[in-house]
């Protein structure tokens, strides 16, 4: 995941998207997990690349017949880079169009650093050559920093740390607003496991449960998708992507009593 205004903007390599399995990046979207963090940078909704960044690109002339529009997507001129799903036939989708960005264009490390807010930008301000001209004078420009809090939101990788998932105050509670606790209670239908307890009693069970939480890997953690996870769990509703952000979360900090 993060989009708030800020009159100067490049270095928000602070800001917060996570590299959470040793396999790959799995990015959790902190702006569910501790929004307060984007105070006076980004807003706390999701941006839509759809509906808020492609209009930008389209206002500005990106997507113009020969620059970054439809059958751009073998240029060898423009990146082959289309940045409109909208573009009627031989339209790109939205996701392919994304992953391209990712691909090509983007400094998950360093997200101002990124060929994307880069390339649209005037070189006093930062960016680099690209013709046509530049689209944004500074970074303080309102649809810039609309692109940078997207591409934060999305793809920035930082380090997870255990204040961003408690057990107690961030986990326990999704196991009541998910459900969880109408059979594992303090009678618990499921494997005489009780969600309702303490946090640190729930911890130490919860641990001492084979493959029900591996400190440090959640991909191995039942936890994560019981359903999936555990032979003869009862079909379940689909469970929130803010449940299995808290528990990724806590589990790759490595289960802390927190």
């Amino acid at each position: 995941m993060k989009k708030r205004a800020s009159t100067h903007i490049p270095s928000l390599s602070l800001v917060f998207f996570l590299c959470l399995y040793a396999a790959g990046c799995s990015k959790i979207n902190l702006f569910d997990l501790d929004p307060d963090r984007f105070a006076g940078i980004c807003s706390d909704s999701a941006i839509s690349y759809e509906n808020e960044i492609a209009p930008i690109f389209s206002s500005q002339g990106c997507t113009s017949s020969g620059c970054h529009g439809s059958g751009t997507s073998s240029g060898a001129i423009n990146g082959g880079l289309n940045l409109d799903p909208s573009d009627g036939e031989g339209a790109e989708s939205n996701t392919d169009i994304i992953a391209k960005i990712e691909s090509d264009y983007i400094d998950s490390g360093d997200i101002s650093s990124s060929l994307i807010l880069t390339k649209p930008l005037d070189e006093a301000a930062g960016g680099v050559s690209h013709l046509p001209p530049a689209i944004f004078d500074s970074t303080s420009d309102t649809n810039y920093q609309k692109i940078l809090c997207w591409a934060i939101q999305n793809f920035e990788e930082t380090t997870l740390t255990a204040d961003l998932c408690k057990l107690s105050t961030d986990l326990i509670p999704q196991f009541s607003t998910q459900g969880c606790t109408t059979c594992h209670d303090s009678m618990p239908m499921g494997n005489d496991l009780d969600l309702t307890q303490s946090s640190s009693a729930l911890r130490t069970d919860l641990l001492g449960r084979t493959g029900v939480v591996v400190s440090g890997d959640a991909d191995a953690s039942s936890l994560v998708d019981p359903e999936s996870r555990v032979s003869g769990h009862p079909n379940i509703a689909d469970l929130d992507t803010e449940y299995t952000e808290f528990v990724e979360c806590w589990i790759n900090v490595g289960a802390p009593d927190n």
